[in-house]
């Protein structure tokens, strides 16, 4: 089944996971592998299912848990994801899927204290934790704190140029570039989108939204300059 997950091939992963249920209708792993592997093939509805089988027979399998709540999500149905990445941070405080899936969960609701407290408690941990900074300047950001979302984003440049990794630093800028849109923070937008023009020449996604940037200011030929490469 892992093999075929792997391989990203859902349907003959959860063929096989099916006929292991047969043999084994009781095994609480089996039925996860058959709900993660329907997951993978984007059947929610019965990914749930599935979780519900794998809780049965052993209530403190906390992968089962985390499936359930991430099926929920993309079902937007919140609260109940929640309620499962709750369950399965109280059988394991460490459990790092769980708190990433529950602060995107508080985040689609627009709970931003809860989700905050969830980031907050990770960067006490790790203060340099890439991905959690960009998410904490997505959360600054919804509640209209651009200095503090600013600060994030600095601090997540910082780290990039330290670590070299080009992938986050168009992250990062990316990120910036959103915020400061969102701020009408024109040259800040457009100094990003310079950078990562640099990065990339010729990049007809980054010159469009630097064409898009100019025009939501109004200027009509800077906006059709740009869209040319």
């Amino acid at each position: 089944v892992l093999a075929y997950q792997m391989q990203g091939s859902y349907p003959q992963a959860e063929q096989v996971a099916a006929d292991a249920i047969r043999q084994q209708p009781r095994n609480a792993r089996l039925h996860l592998l058959y709900g993660q592997s329907l997951m993978g093939s984007g059947r929610y509805t019965q990914t749930i299912e599935a979780a519900n089988d794998a809780l049965k027979y052993d209530p403190d399998l906390i992968e089962a848990y985390v499936l359930r709540g991430m099926a929920y999500t993309n079902l937007n149905k919140y609260s109940l994801a929640v309620s499962d990445f709750d369950e399965a941070l109280e059988r394991d405080p460490a459990h790092e899927q769980a708190r990433n899936e529950r602060i995107w969960a508080f985040i689609q609701m627009e709970d931003y204290d809860r989700a905050l407290a969830d980031i907050n408690a990770i960067l006490a941990d790790d203060p340099d934790n890439f991905d959690m900074l960009l998410q904490r300047a997505q959360v600054f950001a919804a509640q209209d704190n651009r200095e503090a979302a600013y600060a994030d984003l600095a601090r997540a440049l910082e780290i990039t140029a330290s670590d070299g990794d080009p992938y986050r630093k168009v992250s990062a800028l990316l990120e910036r570039a959103i915020i400061a849109r969102q701020f009408k923070d024109t040259p800040q937008a457009l100094a990003d989108y310079d950078e990562l023009l640099q990065l990339y020449p010729g990049d007809s996604g980054y010159a469009l939204e630097k064409g898009m940037t100019y025009w939501e200011q109004g200027d009509k030929a800077e906006a059709d300059a740009a869209f040319v490469l």
